[in-house]
């Protein structure tokens, strides 16, 4: 008995040794990942305030994209969704209920191109104003919510009004363009739901 004990006593540093390596290992994982962000580790999703967000289609499930960094100007696509900084954006309040929607990485704008049917594009210094700013608005596809804590968004363009970001022509594939469409009534929205965003929360700004 008292060599059971013993032997008890010189494990339980060991033990708890072990449980601390794991614990600082799983602490760093949640450390800054990006240059302008505290990323988690857990998946969350809706709006939770300025953040950084991946942004997936409802209907092809597939991550908003700058489709190509490094050019001051370029097209934005959905993409498969992958863990790279084209498919991170910052969504930052700037006027009651609209936001900027900023690459993690780059800090390139969606710019809402006021010409309906054009390709959205991220771009550095695009022209400020109304047609950069968009509203967040969770209940067109309320339906569509798998529980409360996962709203799907309509993401309305403030410079064009009844118009909101879409897969170009319904694209299910991977490229497709991001434009901005008129709204689709109830029928059509329900169908296909290429308007439909989740709003992944990977962290703070």
């Amino acid at each position: 008995m008292k060599l059971s004990i013993s032997l008890l006593a010189l494990a339980l540093p060991r033990l708890y040794l072990a449980f601390s390596t794991i614990d600082v290992r799983i602490s760093l994982d949640g450390i800054t990942q990006g240059p302008k962000s505290r990323l988690s580790t857990t998946a969350s999703y809706g709006y939770k305030g300025p953040g950084v967000y991946r942004i997936l289609n409802r209907l092809s499930s597939r991550a908003i994209a700058d489709n190509a960094p490094n050019d001051m100007a370029s097209r934005v696509v959905a993409n498969d969704n992958a863990n790279g900084n084209d498919q991170k954006w910052v969504l930052a309040n700037v006027d009651e209920g609209q936001v900027l929607i900023m690459n993690n990485g780059t800090g390139k704008e969606i710019e809402g191109i006021p010409f309906p049917g054009q390709n959205l594009r991220a771009a550095y210094n695009p022209p400020s104003g109304e047609y950069c700013h968009w509203r967040l608005n969770s209940d067109v596809y309320s339906s569509l919510d798998k529980s409360p804590s996962r709203q799907v968004y309509l993401i309305e363009s403030v410079g064009v009004t009844a118009f909101s970001l879409d897969l170009e022509n319904n694209g299910l594939d991977a490229g497709t363009n991001i434009v901005i469409a008129p709204h689709k009534d109830a029928n059509d929205a329900a169908d296909t739901p290429s308007q439909a965003w989740d709003l992944e929360y990977l962290g703070s700004i």
